[in-house]
């Protein structure tokens, strides 16, 4: 709805809501840009797309023990991560009573455990990062 009605704002000579330059948080603070990989690089996975998913997946198949090689055409967070408002929460797309409806009562549990689960694997990644955080600041 917004393309075409900025197309019509833009046809008519006005502004839109949406005409102003946004920045997301994401964008904002973009990860540091690496190197292109060369030459062989042995792993027990290779995830491509530094994105939620991929960074999610590197993170647990790393502390599972796993050599992981997490490849990004850009930048880290870049793609449709850039593109969002970066606040985690448990609503979804689809509303809950949409999903019961097409899916059932337990298929709409599932969906807030899940979201409930993905939100706490957060809160875990943050309280590691900042562990280690504190622990390099301790030994420097």
């Amino acid at each position: 709805m917004w393309d075409s009605a900025s197309t019509f704002l833009a046809r008519e000579g006005r502004r839109g809501p949406l005409d102003h330059e946004l920045t997301s948080l994401w964008r904002a603070t973009l990860a540091p840009k690496f190197d292109a990989l060369r030459g062989r690089v042995h792993v027990d996975v290779a995830i491509i797309g530094a994105g939620i998913a991929g960074l999610t997946a590197a993170m647990l198949l790393k502390s599972r023990g796993r050599s992981v090689a997490l490849i990004e055409k850009n930048r880290v967070g870049n793609g449709e991560p850039g593109n969002t408002t970066a606040h985690i929460t448990k609503a979804v797309d689809a509303r809950y009573h949409t999903i019961v409806r097409t899916f059932g009562k337990d298929a709409a549990k599932l969906v807030a455990r899940a979201s409930r689960a993905s939100i706490e694997q957060i809160e875990s990644f943050v309280r590691v990062a900042q562990r280690t955080s504190r622990r390099r600041s301790c030994s420097t």
